[in-house]
């Protein structure tokens, strides 16, 4: 069943619009969302603008990062969950760029946050006539949501839930699995009294990744731990 988050608007050309692609806070603009439903997300649509260098030499329009993040109080937290590149060649200017975007699992009432990075991050914000940029679609409305632009390292540089940018987002809702249990088991050997030391300042975690086979929440964690004991204190 298809699913539509639609944060878009008609007058994309209000002068609103925000420059994405340089240093010093302007790296990347990004949007909190938050799924009604249970839901895998399919498809991204925006409205970038591009701001035609006046220097014939500029080098040429970048491509851009789209990331998918988790959220922590609707800005984004860690690693992007998922990135996908879209040519500059089609990044539409002015109107609707639709891409494919497949990632699922996205929970009803968790909150996630889409941003836009363009490959090439430009030196200096004050002299954007010499580049061939981006400037992001928006909207100022007071929504749930918050939208910001963010540092090189996706941490918020200012924000607010006083403008929103023009997006739309598809989904198809997560075929429930209510009542089917599934085992996924890396216990198939003796454990033995050996393994791999864990909690030292140069073994501080151990991890193991896992793929699950069907949407749903894990109930139980079994594992096997021996204790170690040393002489020397850590």
């Amino acid at each position: 069943e298809a699913y539509t988050l639609d944060y878009t608007f008609e007058n994309v050309n209000n002068g609103q619009e925000l420059n994405v692609g340089f240093m010093g806070g302007f790296e990347s603009r990004c949007q909190s969302f938050t799924p009604e439903a249970d839901a895998n997300l399919r498809k991204v649509s925006f409205v970038m603008f591009k701001k035609a260098a006046a220097a014939p030499d500029a080098e040429p329009f970048s491509d851009m990062k789209v990331h998918l993040f988790a959220s922590v109080d609707k800005k984004p937290v860690g690693l992007p969950l998922k990135t996908v590149v879209v040519p500059a060649g089609d990044i539409n200017d002015g109107t609707i760029t639709t891409v494919d975007f497949e990632y699922d699992g996205l929970e009803t009432g968790i909150t996630y946050v889409l941003a836009f990075e363009p490959v090439s991050v430009w030196p200096d914000y004050n002299a954007s006539s010499m580049y061939n940029t981006y400037a992001i679609a928006r909207q100022t409305v007071d929504i749930s949501e918050y939208a910001a632009r963010l540092n090189a390292d996706y941490s918020v540089a200012t924000g607010g839930s006083d403008y929103h940018l023009w997006l739309k987002l598809d989904f198809v809702k997560a075929e429930t699995q209510e009542g089917n249990e599934t085992l996924i088991d890396f216990g198939t050997f003796e454990p033995g009294t050996g393994g791999l030391g864990v909690g030292t300042m140069d073994e501080i975690y151990r991890y193991q990744t896992f793929t699950a086979d069907q949407t749903g929440s894990v109930e139980k964690l079994s594992v096997h731990l021996n204790r170690r004991y040393e002489n020397q204190p850590y």
